[in-house]
């Protein structure tokens, strides 16, 4: 007899098949990125041979919606650690927005850490990563409006918590502060000259669950006392609209799990992705993309089979399509016999 075990370098997952003249590895999770799988096999002899196939997950077809888009931390790219403590977050956007760095505390990078298998960046209670472009998103409150979506996990919040906010680093105060109250229920916020901070706030959902969300906020262009702000929450139904005051206002640097700079209302969660547009999307593009962000995020990975031997393969066993997952299979025929 033998041995056949299997790595995915991406994931860290590993396990092992029975030996034989042919053999089936299946089950094995694809994050999202190049998946190193690494097929081993030792004969009776202890003769030992390997073979490495790359199995890439993408959105594919999927792709989040670009037109606009100022601002995309992905905790999948970009991130630096130093240990497991995250110390810069790169802007994946084409342009506008800004990177971000160390501000207080120690958040850290959770791996595989999302339903889907990505990467999330946890803030415990005293952790925020901060920008330096003060100018980076005045349009949003200057009459553009917005739209953000978040994936996030939020945790038991004592106090008010934020997670993330623009807000000038000093009087007045002014630009975006959306988070979690001490009920643990989510808003969108905002804080411009027209007055005192706007909230729109889901009573409907304590986000103290455990779970990941795919959260979104749109507030719509123009300057009024009476712009739509709407905040959804895994789906595309508007969990809680309301009319707010907005005038036009400057902005300050990003702070992500804090309301600014220098502010001290922290978020107890995780960030796995967070998308700032310059503009409210369109229904159909803010469904897009919640559509897309659900599916990368929400939903339990792909998984591939390989086989033995000529005709080795790769295969998807759940509903995200082939389209969407490209490589080749490992074929050890030949490498190894064994003695069964």
């Amino acid at each position: 007899a033998g041995d056949v075990s299997w790595t995915n370098d991406l994931t860290g997952a590993s396990g092992t098949a029975t030996a034989g003249a042919t053999w089936t590895i299946s089950g094995i999770a694809l994050s999202v990125g190049a998946n190193g799988i690494t097929v081993s096999g030792t004969n009776a002899t202890g003769a030992v041979t390997s073979d490495s196939v790359t199995i890439t997950r993408s959105l594919g077809a999927g792709i989040i919606v670009a037109a606009d888009l100022i601002q995309d931390l992905d905790a999948e790219e970009g991130v630096t650690t130093a240990g497991s403590t995250v110390t810069a977050w790169a802007n994946q956007a084409a342009s506008g927005g800004d990177d971000v760095g160390t501000g207080a505390g120690a958040p850290i990078l959770l791996s595989n850490d999302t339903p889907g298998g990505s990467d999330a960046v946890e803030f415990n209670d005293a952790d925020k990563l901060v920008g330096d472009d003060v100018t980076a998103f005045d349009a949003l409150l200057q009459g553009n409006g917005y739209t953000w979506f978040a994936v996030a996990r939020i945790y038991d919040n004592e106090g008010t918590s934020r997670l993330f906010g623009t807000l000038v680093n000093g009087s007045p105060f002014q630009g975006l502060l959306p988070g979690v109250n001490p009920s643990d229920e989510l808003y969108a916020g905002v804080l411009s000259a027209g007055g005192g901070i706007q909230l729109t706030t889901d009573t409907g959902n304590n986000m103290n669950d455990g779970q990941y969300h795919v959260i979104a906020a749109r507030l719509a262009a123009g300057l009024s006392a009476s712009q739509l702000q709407e905040l959804f929450v895994d789906g595309t139904n508007a969990a809680a609209s309301s009319s707010i005051n907005v005038a036009s206002s400057d902005s300050g640097a990003i702070t992500i799990g804090a309301e600014r700079i220098g502010g001290a209302e922290y978020l107890d969660g995780s960030i796995a992705r967070l998308l700032i547009y310059d503009r409210p999307l369109s229904d159909v593009e803010l469904a897009h993309n919640v559509t897309v962000l659900s599916n990368a995020y929400l939903t339990p990975p792909p998984v591939v089979t390989i086989t033995n031997p000529a005709s080795a393969s790769v295969t998807v066993d759940n509903s995200v399509t082939s389209s969407n997952i490209s490589g080749t299979g490992v074929n050890l025929a030949g490498d190894v016999s064994w003695t069964n």
